[in-house]
């Protein structure tokens, strides 16, 4: 992915214009707001900010973009703001306001943090090669993916707008120049504040280079929307948090989500990347607030219904529970797999939550990303996991504009590498994330559509894409492709048959399952699965004056995380 030559690092002077939507106009659409509401109230009529003040004996805040857009003194039905309370007791004063048949609902100000904050810069030289180190695009066939959106020669060549919903980002890297959106990275805390200025957590930083860092340079890694020529995105990042406010991590709030998530809508992003979950309120005891955030989720539906995809992670406390944002039906959820040589068992990194509303999985373990100091970093979390999702969904758009936030998770789940147990399961969701799937289906129906076209209008049709994708596809896939092992079964020494085999060897070897009949045409039952390197077994469990059927398969793991196995063996016999 990296050319091997010596680059010249490049200055930052190329990336004005890469958005069409300049700084200013997006900033014009978010308002300022103090960011310190206590509460949020959705009314059910329109009302002015005069009249609702009166109602809910606070100061209100405008802070989506609908509210500042049309007049801070007029609040539309169904538009949520904040209400400074002045320190009253919420409990109170939510069950107060709430029997105003004027109001819809009102919630408290939810505060959200980083999870844990995994993310440590290892190096400040940005000369560091770290290619080989990214296994994580070996195991979604990132480069594959590339080769075949470069072959599909398509007339759609516009950047696909990504937003990182997070900590925000270093303009000014070396490794990030050719993929990033300046003009539209902005701090919407308290006010809406252009660069530059210093964020003070690696976190956002990490994220978006996951994601856009610069391909082809001699210089560090290469983020997975990348592609080969660094032409495919547009990303910009918009910093939600707070410095502090849960132990050593940034904090935020429902109010401060939404309005990042306002300006990024603004300003155009397809997709959007947010790496948080629900700790506390900052106004109730620990353990005694019941999360039921309306307003964000009312927010993530808006986006859904405007064609906005959102990726979010699962969270890193090992639990089975249920964590938002990442559980919303309109979200796709993403928890961390570790560096596997073993795809037939649970991939999942320890610390990742998982369950039924988890979607997917993706590489989170040991993540090359680069750092706030113009280095690099590692980092192991469903926060280094997520934005491969986002990437991968990137990739497709970048291929089909118009696919549809459903058919867009609809896609990435069924073209996911399968890991653990057949199917999904709670702990890898429908699988590994593969980027090359993603793409080759999203071509495939394209074309089937009529709307993949060549730059000069001609259409692409199925029979080129397949002859495309059987030209590009992995070298090394999963799936029944290693030969029937060679089995021979003869007396053992002493009591018992001895089962031998010749195999051929996948890349990680995980298991020889035996499987045992009393005639060659029965129900052949497993009797012995070995997970070492061996090349016979001993049965010893078997009656005298009985002959025996034996067939042997091997099951393995691809280099790049994909399951492989052989077809069972012909019947073996040997009377005892």
């Amino acid at each position: 992915m990296k050319l091997r030559f010596f680059a010249t690092i490049l200055t930052l002077i190329f990336m004005a214009g890469l958005m069409p939507v300049s700084q200013a106009e997006a900033l014009d659409t978010v308002a300022p707001g103090n960011a310190d509401s206590d509460v949020i109230v959705v009314f059910n009529e329109d009302i002015s900010t005069e009249e609702a003040e009166d109602k809910t004996g606070g100061q209100i805040d405008h802070f989506t973009a609908e509210a500042w857009n049309e007049d801070e003194a007029f609040i539309p039905e169904g538009q949520p703001v904040g209400v400074d309370t002045g320190g009253a007791d919420l409990d109170e004063y939510i069950d107060s306001i709430s029997q105003d048949e004027s109001v819809a609902f009102a919630q408290p100000n939810y505060k959200y943090t980083l999870d844990t904050n995994e993310w440590r810069e290892t190096s400040t030289n940005p000369y560091l090669l770290l290619e080989d180190r990214q296994w994580n695009l070996k195991y979604l066939n990132t480069q594959e993916a590339w080769n075949l959106i470069d072959a599909l020669d398509r007339a759609n060549t516009e950047r696909v707008k990504i937003a990182t919903i997070d900590t925000g980002i270093k303009i000014d890297h070396l490794d990030m120049t050719k993929n990033i959106d300046p003009q539209n990275c902005v701090k919407t805390v308290r006010g809406t504040m252009t660069y530059p200025y210093k964020p003070r957590f690696n976190h956002g930083m990490g994220v978006a280079s996951i994601i856009c860092a610069d391909s082809n340079n001699e210089i560090g890694i290469s983020g997975i929307a990348a592609g080969n020529h660094n032409d495919l995105i547009s990303l910009f990042g918009v910093n939600v948090y707070r410095n502090k406010g849960h132990k050593s991590q940034a904090s935020v709030y429902t109010q401060d989500i939404i309005a990042g998530l306002e300006y990024a809508d603004a300003a155009g992003a397809r997709i959007m990347n947010m790496s948080l979950s629900f700790f506390s309120n900052k106004y109730r005891k620990k353990g005694q607030i019941k999360h039921d955030d309306k307003a964000l989720q009312m927010e993530m539906e808006k986006l859904d219904s405007e064609g906005v995809i959102v990726v979010c992670s699962a969270g890193n406390r090992a639990k089975m529970k249920t964590k938002y944002p990442s559980d919303y039906d309109t979200t796709i959820s993403v928890m961390s797999s570790l560096h596997y040589k073993n795809a037939w068992v649970s991939v999942k990194r320890k610390n990742s939550n998982y369950g039924p509303k988890k979607t997917l999985c993706a590489p989170g373990t040991v993540i090359p990303a680069c750092g706030l100091k113009g280095g690099y970093q590692a980092a192991g979390s469903t926060s280094a996991a997520t934005p491969h999702v986002t990437a991968v969904a990137a990739l497709m758009l970048a291929v089909d504009p118009n696919l549809s936030v459903d058919e867009t998770r609809e896609i990435l789940c069924t073209t996911a590498t399968d890991v653990n147990k057949e199917g999904r399961d709670l702990l890898t969701g429908y699988g590994m994330v593969n980027a090359y799937n993603a793409v080759a289906e999203t071509a495939r129906r394209s074309a089937a559509k009529g709307t993949l076209r060549h730059p000069d209008g001609s259409q692409i049709t199925p029979e080129e894409v397949e002859k495309l994708i059987a030209e590009t596809k992995p070298a090394e896939e999963g799936g029944e492709s290693l030969k029937a092992p060679a089995v021979t079964v003869t007396a053992a020494a002493k009591k018992g048959m001895l089962i031998s085999w010749e195999i051929e060897k996948p890349a990680h070897l995980n298991y020889i399952k035996i499987y045992r009949a009393e005639s060659e045409d029965g129900e052949y039952q497993l009797v012995q699965t070995i997970t070492k390197d061996r090349a016979s077994w001993k049965d010893t469990k078997i009656k005298k004056n009985t002959s025996y059927y034996y067939k042997v398969c091997v099951l393995g793991t691809t280099s790049d995380g994909k399951k492989i196995w052989s077809p069972l063996s012909a019947p073996a016999c040997q009377s005892e």
